[in-house]
């Protein structure tokens, strides 16, 4: 999983700084030192190198997240080749990637990475226990974990028992340490880390999260454009109370007054109140186009031209991407009659290509 996701986008890596784009509340920028890593850095979407555990790691449901395997059986054929322009699928127009086609990739490469970003998380969490017996990472204590259920070494096979720790060679050794690891792993709080990682994804790389978030803040721009230039620090407080809700500024009546005449002062004027958010927005639109350019040109890395289909070398997240994004331009084009015809013809004995 980890290669498919780390090639998903390919080497075009999202110079994002999530410190400087996602720490947008107004509040926190205020009140909490922050640690921006330094400009120009780069921080990948997907980052390669790691290998998905095999054992105790979060799985998807379904097979594919594209709906069933009819439904992606019966389209198979339809968005190939020529079809692709036949049903008006085109995904490249003048050198510009679909939009419709960005935002299926961004779906499907959310899906993955926060699969990815638990699984580091767990296997981060899980170190310190597989540590006290002897097991170096979650893919040997896979191995052992087979070898436990073997009958004995020789069930397993070759790769397996390269894995194996020098100490675990025996069914009996197995069980043993899986006894001992087994009632700490369960102790991990699963759940809390797919949450986290679910909200790390969203929160960096999703392009309807960060559409959201420009939305907002260009309405609070257009909030703080009513203010007059010449405002006062009395004006200001005024406006930070009478928008206590825009600005997340909680508490009673008597600290929300607090607060707003502590922003007023920290603030000082209505010109430097807009640059603030002038940089919020910038930022956040700068994310937006670089999660679009890396899917864009993972897309066209991945494109055959010639043949108007993906290179068969393509990651398979990618090329599930594509076929989602092709369903639903043949329902939008009028195709939903030829898959429907397909479907019935492969239901009813006929070939499903």
């Amino acid at each position: 999983m980890a290669g498919e996701i780390s090639n998903l986008y390919g080497n075009n890596l999202y110079n994002y700084n999530p410190y400087s784009v996602n720490n947008d509340d107004f509040l926190a920028q205020q009140y909490f030192t922050q640690n921006p890593q330094p400009q120009g850095s780069n921080n990948p979407v997907f980052t390669g190198g790691y290998q998905q555990p095999q054992a105790d790691t979060f799985q998807k449901s379904g097979s594919s997240g594209f709906g069933t395997g009819l439904a992606l059986g019966t389209v198979a054929g339809l968005g190939t080749g020529a079809g692709v322009y036949f049903w008006g699928i085109n995904p490249i127009k003048d050198g510009k990637v679909n939009d419709d086609l960005i935002k299926a990739i961004n779906k499907k490469s959310l899906e993955e990475l926060a699969i990815e970003k638990f699984n580091k998380s767990y296997a981060a969490k899980a170190q310190p226990i597989l540590n006290t017996i002897g097991i170096k990472d979650l893919e040997q204590y896979d191995a052992v974990q087979k070898l436990a259920k073997a009958g004995k070494l020789d069930d397993l096979s070759d790769d397996i028992k390269k894995l194996l720790p020098d100490n675990i060679k025996t069914p009996q050794e197995a069980k043993a340490a899986v006894d001992l690891a087994t009632p700490e792993l369960k102790k991990i709080n699963r759940e809390k880390l797919i949450e986290q990682a679910g909200a790390d994804v969203r929160n960096n790389y999703s392009l309807d999260y960060n559409n959201e978030k420009l939305k907002r803040l260009k309405n609070i721009e257009a909030k703080i454009k009513t203010l007059k230039k010449d405002a006062t620090k009395a004006d200001l407080e005024k406006f930070f109370v009478d928008n206590a809700e825009t600005f997340k500024i909680k508490g009673t009546n008597t600290e929300i007054a607090a607060k707003a005449k502590s922003l007023a002062d920290k603030i000082g004027t209505q010109e430097q109140l807009q640059k603030i958010y002038e940089g919020h927005i910038a930022r956040r639109t700068s994310n937006i186009e670089a999660i679009k350019s890396g899917a864009a040109e993972s897309f066209k890395d991945n494109f055959d031209e010639s043949a108007k289909a993906l290179k068969k070398e393509a990651p398979e997240g990618l090329k599930q991407a594509f076929k989602n994004f092709k369903w639903n331009k043949t329902l939008k084009f009028g195709g939903i009659a030829a898959a429907a015809g397909l479907a019935l013809g492969w239901l009813f004995g006929g070939s499903s290509k």
